[in-house]
C-alpha cells in the first residue's frame, strides 16, 4: 500500500515537471536554456511525454528547492521523536533551520533571479524552501 503511494506520487511529480519542461522549452529560444547541475532528480527524466499544453492555460507554479544535509535533517529528526535520545523534543529555531537545511542564500537568489527574469510575479517561499509563479 505505501509502495503504491509512494509510486503514485512519484507518477504525478513525472507528469507535472515533463508539463513544465515542455512549457518551458517553448519560451526558450536558442541558447537561452539554463542548465541545472545540482539539485535536481533525474528520476524526472524517465517519464512520458504526452505532449504540449495549450499556450493559453493559466497556470501557478510552485517549485521547491532542494534540502541542505538532507542525511543529516533526517537523523535530526529521528532522534527529535526518540524519546532516548539527549535531543528528545529540543527544536531548533526557523534561523536554525535556514542556515543548516535551507539552500544558500546565493542558491536561492540565483533561481529566484531566473524566473523573476522571465515573469512578472514571482514570489519567494519561506526559508529559501520555495519559488512561487503565479499567472
Amino acid at each position: 500500500m505505501h509502495k503504491e503511494r509512494l509510486n503514485n506520487k512519484i507518477m504525478v511529480i513525472m507528469v507535472i515537471s515533463l508539463f513544465l519542461l515542455s512549457y518551458f522549452s517553448l519560451l526558450a529560444s536558442g541558447n537561452d536554456f539554463v542548465q541545472i547541475s545540482k539539485g535536481f532528480d533525474n528520476r524526472l527524466l524517465s517519464g512520458k511525454y504526452i505532449g504540449v499544453p495549450d499556450l493559453n492555460m493559466k497556470i501557478d507554479i510552485s517549485i521547491a528547492l532542494k534540502l541542505r544535509n538532507e542525511q543529516q535533517l533526517d537523523n535530526y529528526l529521528k532522534e527529535l521523536q526518540d524519546p532516548n535520545s539527549p535531543m528528545f523534543h529540543h527544536f531548533i529555531s526557523k534561523e536554525n533551520f535556514q542556515n543548516i537545511y535551507s539552500p544558500t542564500n546565493e542558491d536561492f537568489q540565483m533561481v529566484f533571479n531566473y524566473f523573476k527574469s522571465r515573469w512578472q510575479d514571482v514570489t519567494p517561499g519561506p526559508y529559501n524552501l520555495a519559488i512561487f509563479i503565479n499567472n
